[in-house]
């Protein structure tokens, strides 16, 4: 699916993924999505994910890293569009092309959940009762942090219903200026500023 909605957007002047309402997914998924968008002469890490194993005091790693897909989306800009509602991976698709200033986030504040269950980790308390106790937490190599609790700060940041027309105004004004640098005429400077990984 990944494969052909990017070979569909192949030839657009700019991307804006809409992740507002989006509740998570896979971290192997967020990668792959990821590899889309940066360099594929290389291998990125883009995060790490650290589990305890169960009744232990050790701990294991799983890295994640980009790989190789059948289209680019390369030098041309991407915006994430984020709000109250986005969660878990979703977030991790945001904060990791953040770190990496691949892409501009822009929206609200995430909810914040970077802390993983695995199916082991859920116990049952009464029929409809469960308590679910995360035994794993997400690493970016760049921050060496990761948003739980605190969410995904964008970098333009608007209320959640406004931010696809930010985002599009954004990419127009960008387009606008690159049509000008082409004509010998200097653009004006652009307004986003850098992220901040608070």
């Amino acid at each position: 699916m990944a494969n052909n909605a990017m070979r569909l957007v192949a030839d657009t002047n700019a991307l804006i993924f809409d992740i507002r309402g989006n509740r998570g997914g896979h971290p192997r998924s967020i990668a792959y999505l990821s590899s889309f968008l940066l360099d594929p002469s290389r291998s990125i890490h883009l995060a790490d994910a650290v589990w305890r194993n169960k009744g232990t005091l050790n701990f294991r790693t799983e890295e994640f890293w980009t790989s190789r897909t059948p289209d680019h989306y390369l030098d041309k800009p991407v915006y994430i569009l984020v709000g109250p509602e986005t969660f878990s991976a979703a977030e991790g698709f945001a904060y990791h092309l953040q770190a990496l200033r691949r892409a501009t986030i822009i929206g609200a504040k995430t909810k914040g959940g970077a802390h993983a269950t695995e199916p082991d980790a859920v116990v049952a308390i009464e029929p409809d009762l469960f308590l679910v106790a995360p035994n794993g937490r997400t690493e970016n190599p760049v921050t060496k942090s990761n948003w739980d609790g605190v969410g995904v700060r964008p970098d333009v940041e608007v209320a959640p219903e406004t931010a696809l027309v930010a985002a599009m105004k954004l990419a127009l004004a960008r387009q606008s200026d690159s049509t000008s640098e082409g004509a010998g005429v200097a653009a004006p400077q652009q307004t986003a500023g850098a992220p901040d990984h608070r």
